[in-house]
């Protein structure tokens, strides 16, 4: 193999069963360094003005991204949210049910509730509390 080395063909013989094969082996050019560049001229123009566009242009696409990511994450949310909503009325529902009312007190109290649905429907969802509710005594209880 010193042959290759110093960049010349090598040759050489191999045998199987009853037929004989010769390969020749030659070395492959090798690539030469590129030359030094040369520094670039104390007058060439500044490039910060096209930092400056390209860096606005940057805080302008992830500012549209983030809020387009806001946006997709409440409208999630309310998809997730509907059905507990539902799930509270339905059990303000039983509890006017069960609790014995005469026919013209729960009238009353259903339409309160049929009117507090179309009214606050999902109000609590941006009232700035951490998701607990009033208990009416001042302590607050997760739901």
């Amino acid at each position: 193999m010193g042959s290759l080395a110093t960049g010349r063909a090598f040759m050489f013989t191999v045998t199987d069963y009853d037929a004989r094969y010769s390969l020749r082996v030659y070395p492959l050019p090798t690539r030469r360094p590129a030359p030094p560049q040369a520094p670039v001229p104390a007058r060439c123009p500044p490039h910060s003005p096209a930092g400056a566009v390209a860096a606005g242009l940057a805080g302008y696409v992830s500012r549209t991204f983030v809020r387009s990511q806001e946006a997709s994450a409440e409208r999630l949310r309310a998809y997730f949210d509907q059905p507990l909503e539902f799930s509270r009325y339905l059990a303000a529902e039983r509890l006017i049910a069960n609790a014995g009312l005469s026919d013209e007190r729960r009238a009353a109290v259903l339409a309160a509730l049929v009117e507090a649905m179309v009214a606050g429907g999902g109000q609590d969802k941006n009232d700035g509390s951490d998701g607990a509710e009033s208990d009416g005594a001042g302590t607050s209880a997760r739901a």
